[in-house]
């Protein structure tokens, strides 16, 4: 692939045929193959001045956190992945197109002992074209902590892929996907939900569900005697030919819950779904891979969850016509 300073002007290729006038900030431009590709891992524009084409966008939002538990044999949910959207712009338009590249969420925060905590949402990434409406996904819903008092504490919350529920007294629910915003049509939800947490009764096993994946759902959490694993693994993420052809791979997968089957302590960790945040050391998860999308797992007692990866956005276009 050849890469070249990310500037201005157009990239020239051989053979006949007219180039996109265009220039760009912030992001790294290369052509590989018949294409022009700019990529951005932090916010920039394009700004298209000529000779206009159809114009190819990969947009990955920020990924959320996972939740904390408390102390009493509780699960936390893990966050969701960032959504993306796969989408076209024919004849994109000559004019500003501001690239904005939602960041990750910050990790759930260590409260004191025996107080539970959410997870954040991710942020979103939008193109915002001069003249035209917004191109926006939405961040990763957060993980759920667990309270046996705050019913809004147990539910993983709504994003571009939900976060996980958390576990305890009650079956927290896990946080469901919403799809882009854009002029045009929007063919359904590129997200998936995240999982639910599981109610223990008696075995004192109890999980936080998986946040959800862009490639796949976060599990939902067992529960049961004999089980070994209670915590829900984050869904997975996945790949698309935007992202091969700048050299990167998948992106976007669930954080995985938080499971305890002591009244002290967890027992068990979901895993992170293809790139998401992995548990660290004494109940923490670790933060994301920046510019993966991903969401982190949850946390335990007297542990935080780790940041959400940021987004991303990639576009190409056909380099001569």
């Amino acid at each position: 692939m050849a890469i070249r300073p990310a500037d201005h002007g157009v990239v020239a290729a051989q053979g006949g045929g007219v180039p996109l006038l265009y220039s760009q900030s912030g992001g790294t431009v290369s052509v590989s193959g018949v294409y022009t590709y700019v990529k951005w891992l932090a916010s920039g524009s394009l700004t298209i001045t000529g000779n206009n084409r159809n114009v190819e966008w990969f947009q990955l939002s920020g990924g959320a956190s996972g939740g904390k538990a408390n102390l009493n044999g509780s699960g936390a949910g893990g966050g969701g992945a960032g959504g993306y959207w796969a989408h076209t712009v024919t004849n994109m338009a000559s004019e500003v197109h501001t690239v904005t590249v939602g960041a990750g969420a910050a990790g759930a925060t260590v409260p004191p002992t025996g107080i539970m905590s959410s997870g954040n949402n991710g942020s979103p990434t939008t193109v915002n074209p001069a003249g035209s409406p917004i191109f926006e996904v939405y961040g990763g819903g957060f993980g759920a902590g667990f309270s046996y008092s705050v019913p809004s504490y147990y539910d993983g919350h709504v994003g571009g892929c939900g976060g996980g529920g958390g576990g305890g007294s009650w079956n927290g629910s896990g946080g469901l996907a919403t799809g882009p915003q854009g002029p045009g049509a929007v063919t359904g939800v590129t997200g998936n939900r995240g999982g639910d947490g599981t109610r223990a009764y008696v075995t004192g096993q109890i999980g936080g569900g998986g946040g959800g994946g862009v490639g796949s759902a976060g599990v939902t959490a067992t529960w049961g005697s004999g089980a070994s694993t209670f915590a829900g693994n984050g869904g997975s993420g996945a790949t698309h030919a935007l992202l091969t052809g700048v050299g990167l791979s998948t992106v976007g997968g669930g954080g995985g819950g938080c499971g305890s089957a002591t009244s002290h302590g967890p027992t068990s960790f979901g895993s992170g779904g293809s790139g998401g945040g992995t548990p660290g050391v004494n109940g923490a998860s670790n933060a994301a891979p920046a510019n993966s999308g991903s969401g982190t797992g949850g946390a335990h007692e007297n542990s935080g969850s780790g940041a959400g990866g940021s987004g991303l956005v990639i576009c190409r276009w056909v380099t001569l016509i």
